[in-house]
């Protein structure tokens, strides 16, 4: 038997193997360090997908990716790019914590009220990864200079009801807004240092003080809401009757949101059953029969490892998925973080709702040859994906100062190295000491230079 071990207020988390384990979240709040939150694994009917360049809309509008507009899908386009593990799970929304859901446990089926009432996502269009222009070579290059609009927004997830009772109307409500992290702003910046009882901070991230933004929480309403008078989020609502029952549900939703310079967009969705019938404790499912309508926020989170970790934190990338729980003694109304975790000792991995936003920028630059001299005939990097150690080897035309740098995808330098007066060499980076992900380096030569990318996989 093998356990996952994790603080939940001084309590600890045994999760036991089985051929149908129920997966689960650790909940960060502030209240409480952590919390059990239960999962069940997506069908394998599933498949997500999402087109960066193209989505279609429900009622047939059409927005693409271009040099003034771009849609970001943190999930879909930039999870599957630093990493070749990513998995998938779907929660179960409920309006409240009245409705009982069922799991496969270690014992057989168990029956949990449930506790996530609506789930969000922060979108950080900033950081260094998604301007990076090897991978989006020819896109819009989005700063933080930039005033922009948001013109839509997607959301996916599984929707199943029962077909037999065709009168209940379900609804899911779509709510859009935006904030800086400041005072006044939609968005809540946390910075959570290791004072008062969390030095489980520096013990399990080797930092000082975790980063996170929190979105406000509309409790009358369930959705993400204002926050001490900034902007008044725009909200819709979509109906959902029988002939919306799917296990791959998309919607993109029109909206149309100026957003200042600085600013990052947040989007949550909500889920409310039309069902009169339905009363406390009701069970919503039992073996795979829907006895109510209910909607599952499709998630991506990375592939579990052979240790428990924890994500790596960064002030510099605030993509975070946000979920707002029900049932617990949280003052603030916000809406926080979770981590996944899955039994056998796996990661724990923040997890990224498949939501998505396009925005159109008209003063917005686009990524291409004046951010990369293709010198690939002379620059190559080897082995790749490379485990201990990395090679750049480089031919120039003529001798000269060599720089050869490698970012991590938030853009941090993790190693430097030069050579001077040389037409031709190589330069070894030891990465053994580097997390598995996606690495970018640069070499500078004669004000010009070249990127690429490896892969570091141990």
């Amino acid at each position: 038997m093998k356990k996952l071990f994790l603080p939940l207020s001084f309590l600890i988390i045994t999760v036991t193997t089985n051929a149908q384990q129920r997966n689960g979240s650790i909940l960060f709040d502030q209240g409480t360090d952590y919390k059990q939150v239960a999962h069940e694994p997506v069908p394998v009917s599933v498949t997500p997908h999402f087109d960066r360049d193209s989505r279609h809309g429900g009622s047939g509008e059409r927005t693409t990716s271009g040099s003034n507009s771009r849609w970001y899908n943190y999930a879909a386009d930039y999870l599957p790019n630093i990493t070749s593990n990513v998995a998938y799970s779907a929660v179960y929304l409920w309006n409240d914590t009245t409705s009982l859901d069922a799991y496969s446990g270690s014992s057989g089926t168990e029956y949990l009220f449930n506790t996530i009432i609506s789930a969000g996502m922060v979108c950080d269009p900033f950081i260094t990864g998604w301007n990076d222009p090897i991978t989006y070579h020819g896109y819009m290059q989005l700063t933080d200079t930039d005033a922009y609009t948001i013109d839509s927004v997607f959301i996916s997830g599984i929707y199943y009801r029962n077909n037999a009772n065709t009168v209940p109307v379900d609804t899911l409500t779509v709510a859009v807004n935006y904030g800086d992290g400041t005072t006044p702003s939609d968005l809540h910046f946390v910075a959570r240092d290791t004072v008062n009882g969390n030095e489980w901070i520096y013990t399990e991230y080797g930092q000082d003080t975790l980063y996170y933004m929190r979105m406000p929480h509309d409790s009358a309403d369930n959705h993400v809401d204002t926050f001490q008078g900034g902007f008044t989020p725009v909200i819709n609502q979509i109906y959902l009757t029988s002939a919306d029952t799917s296990a791959n549900y998309q919607a993109t939703i029109p909206v149309s949101i100026n957003v200042p310079a600085g600013n990052m967009p947040a989007v949550s969705v909500t889920f409310k059953s039309g069902d009169p019938a339905f009363t406390f404790g009701d069970t919503v499912f039992q073996s795979g029969t829907y006895k109510y309508g209910m909607f599952r926020a499709l998630l991506a989170y990375e592939g579990t490892t052979a240790a428990a970790v924890f994500p790596v934190n960064s002030r510099s990338d605030q993509n975070q998925g946000q979920y707002r729980y029900g049932g617990y003694n949280e003052p603030h109304h916000l809406y926080t973080p979770q981590w996944f975790w899955t039994s056998g000792g796996g990661a724990a991995t923040l997890q990224y709702p498949y939501f998505a936003f396009h925005v159109t920028c008209a003063t917005c630059s686009v990524l291409g040859a004046d951010n990369v001299v293709n010198k690939t005939t002379a620059v190559n990097a080897f082995p790749n994906p490379a485990n201990g150690m990395v090679n750049i080897s480089f031919n120039l035309v003529s001798a000269t100062k060599v720089t050869v740098t490698l970012t991590n995808v938030l853009g941090q330098e993790v190693a430097v190295q030069n050579m001077t007066n040389t037409a031709s060499g190589k330069m070894v980076f030891n990465t053994s000491a580097l997390p598995d992900g996606v690495y970018i380096y640069t070499l500078i030569a004669d004000g010009q230079r070249a990127l690429g990318r490896i892969m570091v996989a141990h």
